[in-house]
């Protein structure tokens, strides 16, 4: 039997029925009981064990893996209001493991690797696809973290983001089967008779002069041009006063306006990192690491370039998926700050996608604090965790 995926959502008030109603939903679909995993998204204002409470009354003890979320994509539209989606999956020989790791001052790729020989022990052998939520709030080297597991579990397909709340900053959660978590990294990993493909793209654009990351260690970068690296936000939107920042989080603004850098000065492409706060000496906390040397440029969303970074991940990915292979689901894992350049027009990142794969393919995901996607050794590390991009993954 091929890959069978079933899809449901739900809204209301009651975080347990919603979580049941969208579990049943997405049993509806696939008519079986059995299920390999469980893929759960959840706003982040309900009640996250209650949700998971009502997921598992419908599945019992079939894996679950998740996140909360800041906006939810459910049967190809973005949903309109906070909502439960939830995504099963089943098939004949599909066989499916997990983990999570709590994230800490250890080296991120000693976690990464950690988190994939857990899994593996289950699994048995590489995934074929890997799924990663993380929380970037918890202050580690996203990409770091992917190294290590990457390079412990083998070639695998990587999709995944960073878990976000309602642009707060402050509490980003992950499910791992009945746990609800915070500060950790949960990993899925998927082998069977499937195929899959991967995408992943920002179409952000620099602005302004470039500038030079002259102190760095880890996700902290503390001085641009050898001025505390704050200096470089107060000086581009003139801004006086940061008592601001103590109310409204750092990060609303830099969402929007991220950095940029180049791994070498020929290369073209820049790697993007948001700020999500600062230090009392003006040190920028980042989503990642911006190494020490680097050329660094502001970044800014254009809604045109947004648009066409979604069809070229979305196309990226269908390459990747096969010739004449067509996909039955497409999970997208977007950064919140694309959510911010489509403005009103918020369906348009999936209608792009689905003038790519086709209006009968149903697209789920969700709005993200960063995103995780690679091919099988597609990516260099640094690009395989990106702030401001879609990456799409397309099963079939």
């Amino acid at each position: 039997m091929s890959l069978q995926i079933g899809i449901g959502y739900s809204s209301g008030n009651d975080p347990y029925a919603v979580g049941t109603n969208a579990c049943q939903a997405a049993y509806s679909d696939i008519n079986e009981e059995d299920v390999a995993f469980a893929l759960i998204i959840t706003a982040s204002e309900y009640e996250h064990d209650k949700v998971l409470s009502g997921v598992s009354s419908v599945i019992g003890d079939a894996p679950v893996i998740g996140t909360s979320s800041f906006g939810e994509i459910g049967g190809s539209t973005l949903l309109k209001k906070p909502s439960v989606v939830v995504v099963l999956f089943r098939g004949e020989g599909l066989s499916f493991s997990s983990s999570r790791i709590r994230i800490d001052d250890s080296d991120p790729e000693s976690l990464g690797a950690e988190g994939a020989r857990i899994l593996m022990q289950e699994l048995g052998d590489t995934p074929f696809l890997s799924f990663l939520f993380s929380d970037v709030l918890a202050r580690s080297q996203q990409h770091r973290i992917a190294k290590g597991y990457l390079d412990t579990v083998g070639p695998s397909s990587l999709i995944g983001g960073g878990s976000s709340d309602a642009l707060d900053f402050v509490d980003t959660r992950q499910y791992h089967n009945a746990e609800v978590l915070s500060g950790s990294a949960v990993f899925g990993g998927l082998r069977g008779d499937f195929l899959c493909g991967v995408g992943m793209r920002h179409g952000l654009l620099p602005v302004g002069a470039p500038h030079s990351a002259t102190k760095a260690d880890g996700v902290y970068l503390r001085t641009v041009d050898r001025k505390p690296a704050m200096t470089l936000y107060r000086e581009y939107f003139a801004l006086e006063d940061f008592r601001q920042f103590n109310k409204e989080p750092l990060a609303r603004l830099t969402t929007a306006y991220p950095l940029g850098f180049r791994r070498t000065p020929t290369e073209s492409g820049l790697v993007v990192r948001t700020p999500l706060s600062f230090e009392s000496d003006w040190t920028l906390v980042c989503s990642d690491a911006i190494p020490a040397g680097q050329t660094v440029h502001l970044m800014i969303g254009d809604e045109d370039e947004a648009v066409k970074s979604a069809k070229e991940a979305t196309e990226e990915a269908l390459v990747a998926l096969g010739k004449g292979v067509k996909p039955k689901l497409a999970f997208l894992v977007s950064g919140v700050g694309r959510k911010r350049v489509y403005g009103s027009d918020l369906n348009k990142e999936v209608e792009t996608v689905m003038s790519v794969v086709g209006a009968e393919t149903p697209i789920v995901g969700f709005y993200s604090y960063g995103t995780f996607g690679s091919g099988k050794g597609s990516k260099r590390p640094e690009e395989v965790f990106q702030d401001g991009s879609l990456a799409v993954c397309l099963m079939g």
